[in-house]
């Protein structure tokens, strides 16, 4: 960034989405491998600080202060999810101690 105070994250997110439409439509108009060299350049530069700044990978879908979509199956499952038994992972009714012959 061209100036020496350090960019909040949410800068840093809409330049990075920025330069990235920057890339596609200098791809898309066929411009000279120079100039979509240096654009791409210039946008993995963007994310690396924002890692930096972050801790984490950019996201496109994920702007900084919005907590990431959490998925039902990790740690943070409640327990009525995790009693739930899918038929079709073994590994997992072999765990419970389900045998799926008596039910039937």
């Amino acid at each position: 960034m061209p100036n020496s105070e350090p960019a909040s994250l949410l800068e840093l997110f809409n330049s990075i989405a920025t330069q990235g439409e920057l890339v596609r439509s200098l791809k898309a108009g066929n411009a000279s491998k120079d100039e979509i060299d240096s654009a791409v350049k210039m946008l993995v530069s963007l994310k690396m600080s924002y890692k930096a700044a972050a801790g984490e990978d950019y996201k496109a879908d994920c702007p900084p202060g919005n907590p990431a979509p959490t998925s039902n199956h990790g740690p943070d499952a409640t327990e009525a999810e995790e009693d739930f038994v899918d038929p079709w992972t073994v590994q997992t009714s072999s765990a419970k101690g389900i045998d799926y012959d008596k039910l039937i």
